[in-house]
């Protein structure tokens, strides 16, 4: 227990100082690049069995430059592990880093993915049920808003 505390604890730090630019939008929709695809898939597949282990997986593939889609992973781990808080800030953290990445696009006329948004508010309302298991209703009810505003 020690050792996953002190993981999860990396895992946030990590969370908080990560650039905008290493795990933005771009790395979600890059999924579809064979190595990723396989990685995403193996790691949220664990996600059920041995959420322990996908944390880690996720974290080192995190460490690795996994961008958004390891991120993703050490959320749906998270949650698996009950620590829902800390999910609902990763999922929002993917969110907001979409929302920048979506909005420089735009602003370069370089906008080419109109499903991110969709995605962005599926994130959204993935933190908002996190919101909800960690008993925080009012983050939950604005990432629910958000996510609705996105698409409704």
């Amino acid at each position: 227990m020690k050792r996953f505390a002190l993981a999860l604890a990396l895992a946030l730090a990590l969370l908080a100082a990560a650039p905008d630019s290493s795990w933005g939008a771009s790395d979600l929709r890059d999924i579809a690049a064979d190595d990723d695809r396989q990685r995403y898939a193996d790691c949220t597949a664990r996600v059920a069995g041995e959420p322990d282990a996908a944390f880690d997986a996720a974290l080192a593939w995190r460490y690795e430059g996994g961008g958004a889609a390891a991120w993703h992973c050490v959320g749906l781990a998270l949650v698996a592990l009950g620590y829902h808080a800390e999910a609902g800030e990763v999922f929002e953290r993917i969110a907001d880093d979409m929302a920048s990445d979506i909005a420089n696009d735009i602003a370069e006329d370089t906008a080419d993915d109109p499903g991110r948004e969709g995605l962005r508010a599926e994130l959204l309302g993935q933190a908002g049920q996190s919101w909800l298991q960690a008993g925080e209703p009012g983050r939950a009810l604005t990432a629910l808003d958000s996510a609705l505003e996105i698409d409704p």
